[in-house]
């Protein structure tokens, strides 16, 4: 990392004045830490200490988004003192390393954390040492507590208050439970409190436990091994869209983790689709829908938690427009939905599985031949003409042949916001390929081959260039 960036980089945070920022959505810590990211030049060079650091890069974001994600309409000025706060005494013992929280490939290192850290991971051979006493359980702490002050008889079942060694066994379980094949516990006999841990005393207990022999090689001949077995993939529809359209972005934000900076609008667009979902559900039930219903699906639906109140008001209006637009369009269609917002899972063997939700399912007669529509709903910057060539929409329609054990014939783009309408059809051939597509996709994630995809119009829109591309490449690029 070159010092002058670095220190450039720190200098834009000192010009932060936060006492002077008086709207909240002004004061944007995702965005002030991305726009720290851009001063710097990182871009991974194929070391593994690069690697590292770019893992551990993205958990700060993601530690900034589960802050920002409660926390994003504070007063700037408590915000960030709260978050302050929140680094010290909750983050620091709750993240893990970057890397140990990636679902889909792991570097090939040793990983020391805390027990807590290790919950919902697991690893082939599992080291749990320092099982003395007053270590594991830990030594209880003297003085007055809580029972000095409060008499035991004035509460039921007080003593799920003590904070007894039943609450440290349970996390030692969780220790021990994050083996997948070997459990090694260990102790020192040269601590200053040499006695056994009343936990490994219990293990002791256990058939399965023995006690360390030096007479024994332990090497790979004598070691049984591992059953190697594909990694499980499991993918979603939004996920894929993402690989396909640039493999390295899917793995800044899915691998090492990065967050996009939340916005005041975020949310319209799962408005829309909630909004066209009740209008659909209510049309299967035979409902006849009119201007009074149309308006208290959208005020029950109506929901931007980020946005300012004269946000949210222009927002409600966009979005009243909107769908009365459509309900006015599309009311004859009614009666041909076959399905709404219908959740699917595609199984594509050898541990592959990809599920997601298709918006809209409706089946009209054409010429006397009865046709199926597979609609996809998009909002607002939302590309139209590209969106019907992307893989996504064609993952529906092998969704629903899993779903139905029938094809559809047309896949189509609806845009809620215009009358910028697509169809394509859907063949045997289309199905063949997105398959195709979706195992290849699983296979390089596995094996971490995931290459750049380059090109000036679409990096110039990438909210993660300043990750990927050189200093040459932003400049040809003109990025900024």
């Amino acid at each position: 990392m070159d010092k002058k960036e670095l220190a450039d980089a720190l200098q834009y945070l000192a010009t932060i004045d936060v006492k002077e920022i008086k709207l909240y959505s002004d004061f944007n810590l995702q965005q002030i830490y991305h726009d720290f990211l851009r001063r710097v030049s990182i871009v991974e060079d194929g070391k593994v200490e690069t690697e590292l650091l770019l893992y551990n890069l993205g958990k700060f974001s993601q530690v900034i988004a589960d802050y920002e994600i409660i926390n994003y309409t504070l007063k700037p000025k408590t915000k960030l003192h709260n978050f302050c706060s929140f680094m010290k005494y909750t983050a620091t013992g709750y993240y893990p390393e970057g890397y140990l929280t990636n679902t889909y490939t792991k570097p090939d290192a040793v990983n020391i954390m805390t027990v807590h850290q290790s919950k919902g991971l697991e690893f082939a051979a599992v080291f749990v040492p320092q099982l003395n006493k007053n270590y594991f359980p830990a030594q209880r702490i003297g003085g007055k507590g809580i029972w000095h002050i409060l008499d035991r008889s004035w509460i039921t079942d007080s003593a799920r208050f003590d904070g007894d060694i039943e609450e440290e066994r349970k996390l030692f379980y969780v220790a021990v439970t994050r083996a997948k094949k070997y459990l090694y516990l260990s102790r020192s006999e040269t601590s200053r409190d040499k006695y056994v841990s009343t936990f490994l005393l219990e293990a002791k207990d256990s058939s399965y436990l023995v006690k360390y022999d030096g007479k024994i090689p332990y090497n790979a001949d004598n070691i049984p091994s591992m059953k190697k077995e594909s990694m499980p993939v499991s993918l979603n529809f939004s996920l894929l869209e993402d690989y396909f359209d640039c493999p390295y972005r899917f793995k800044l934000s899915m691998f090492y983790g990065f967050a996009q900076p939340l916005v005041p609008a975020l949310g319209y667009g799962n408005v829309m689709h909630e909004i066209v979902k009740n209008i659909h559900k209510a049309a299967i039930e035979g409902e006849v829908i009119d201007k009074e219903d149309v308006k208290r699906m959208i005020d029950e639906s109506f929901y931007l938690p980020y946005a300012t109140e004269k946000l949210a008001e222009n927002m409600y209006k966009s979005v009243t427009k909107a769908i009365n637009h459509y309900v006015e369009q599309n009311r004859q269609e009614f009666d041909n939905i076959q399905m709404a917002e219908t959740d699917i899972e595609i199984d594509m063997g050898d541990g592959i599985k990809v599920n997601g939700r298709i918006d809209l399912v409706k089946r009209k007669n054409v010429d006397g031949v009865d046709k199926t529509y597979i609609v996809d709903f998009k909002t607002a910057n939302k590309e139209v003409q590209e969106s019907i060539n992307k893989e996504q929409l064609k993952i529906y329609a092998l969704g629903y042949e899993e779903l139905t054990g029938t094809k559809a014939d047309y896949m189509e783009v609806y845009h809620l916001d215009s009358e910028n309408n697509v169809r394509e059809s859907i063949t045997d051939r289309l199905i063949e390929e997105v398959q195709t597509d979706i195992k290849d996709a699983a296979a390089n994630i596995r094996r971490n081959h995931l290459p750049r995809k380059c090109d000036k119009e679409n990096c110039s829109k990438c909210h993660f260039n300043y990750l990927c591309l050189s200093k040459a490449e932003k400049k040809a690029f003109e990025i900024g």
